[in-house]
């Protein structure tokens, strides 16, 4: 499993630097929305959330001691 995500991670990493360089505004805002399109395409459907996170089983459980 992990050396297929090593692959993919370096896919990703390359895509990232061939436009690390892009000063066409609308280029990048239109290459920026379809990043985050994808992003939220391939999103876990349960992400894992951290106890103290917001929604999380802790998530200021604490306060009240605080001075």
């Amino acid at each position: 499993y992990r050396d297929k995500y090593r692959f993919y991670a370096c896919l990703l990493r390359a895509r990232f630097d061939e436009n690390k360089n892009e000063k066409d505004m609308i280029k990048a805002t239109m290459m920026l929305k379809a990043g985050e399109e994808e992003f939220w395409a391939n999103q876990h459907p349960q992400p894992y959330i951290f106890p103290d996170s917001p929604g999380g089983t802790s998530y200021e459980r604490y306060e009240c001691y605080k001075v």
